[in-house]
């Protein structure tokens, strides 16, 4: 019979070995609880004049690995501007993301879109609309004052909507760390 418990993982750390059946079972029952909350809800009707902007951490360039997810997703939410996190692959420009959208959430609609960075960490924070881009803000944005030398991740737009013009921003703060570390003070420098 399979078992769960504790052992000793090298230099006193303890590691916890669990039955890999057992693991996937929980995983899947937490899955299924996480959708049951969700099931029954209904997204309010889009209203003229009124504008819906999604956020969305899309984590490492996932929907260019697995697009589904993420097409169903957009299509539903059907906003007037999307900003994004970490779609950073070097493909993703501001043309290639609004061909992305056009061939996965609408095709009928002229994408634009606003990217920063050449790669690297600072890459992938976008502004993704189907409306027209009247401006587009700075793209490197440097952090005042304090010791870190790197920009604050943020892509800005300037958006004509049907609602009127909006300014858009997507950032993309310093992630993980905790009080009082360096990941810390960066997250606060850039929020300044």
């Amino acid at each position: 019979a399979a078992r769960s418990g504790t052992k000793r993982a090298g230099a006193g750390a303890l590691k916890t070995t669990e039955d890999p059946q057992r693991s996937r079972a929980r995983g899947e029952a937490r899955a299924e609880a996480g959708r049951a909350r969700f099931r029954g809800l209904k997204l309010p009707a889009k209203e003229r004049d009124v504008l819906r902007v999604v956020s969305m951490n899309v984590l490492w360039t996932s929907p260019e690995k697995t697009p589904e997810p993420f097409r169903r997703i957009f299509r539903r939410l059907d906003a007037d501007v999307y900003l994004l996190q970490e779609w950073a692959s070097e493909r993703y420009r501001g043309d290639a993301l609004s061909a992305w959208f056009k061939e996965h959430v609408d095709p009928k609609r002229s994408w634009n879109a606003m990217v920063t960075g050449a790669g690297g960490w600072s890459a992938g924070t976008a502004v993704v609309t189907p409306h027209a881009i009247q401006a587009r803000l700075p793209v490197d944005v440097p952090v005042e004052g304090g010791r870190w030398d790197f920009p604050v991740r943020l892509a800005g737009a300037v958006v004509e909507t049907p609602a009127g013009r909006l300014l858009a921003g997507s950032v993309h703060l310093k992630a993980a760390g905790s009080l009082d570390r360096p990941e810390d003070e960066r997250r606060l420098a850039a929020a300044r």
